[in-house]
């Protein structure tokens, strides 16, 4: 229990150091988020999951604190539990602590629509 409440604590300090008051993406040109690879890639970000997980094509990932995510689509499970599909995946990413009780992972509140748009990121991660 305490190595949650540490990672918990690291993770939000991660974010307001980073200032990370991120809702949703938007697209380089301005306007609402695209549902694709680079809105994905983008809420990754402003959500501050790059916080505790590593992906090695994100200069910005340096932590070690959750598993990486380098090669998503070719795992079989998530957390070694639930099988790797976009709907599972999607629910993983809103509410974790609700599919997982002992998780670690924070429920960060995301909505369905970035869910999705994450999900698609970490799906294409080959």
């Amino acid at each position: 229990m305490k190595c949650k409440k540490s990672i918990t604590v690291c993770f939000l300090f991660f974010v307001f150091i980073n200032g990370c008051q991120f809702k949703s993406a938007q697209t380089p040109g301005g306007g609402p988020p695209k549902n694709d690879r680079y809105s994905g890639q983008e809420l990754f970000i402003g959500y501050g999951c790059v916080g505790c997980h590593h992906i090695s094509d994100l200069l910005r990932t340096t932590s070690w604190i959750a598993p990486p995510l380098d090669h998503w689509k070719k795992r079989k499970f998530i957390v070694g539990k639930f099988p790797n599909t976009k709907s599972q995946l999607v629910n993983w990413i809103r509410e974790p602590d609700k599919m997982d009780p002992k998780t670690s992972m924070p429920n960060l509140n995301v909505s369905r629509k970035d869910a999705k748009d994450i999900a698609d990121y970490l799906m294409s991660l080959d």
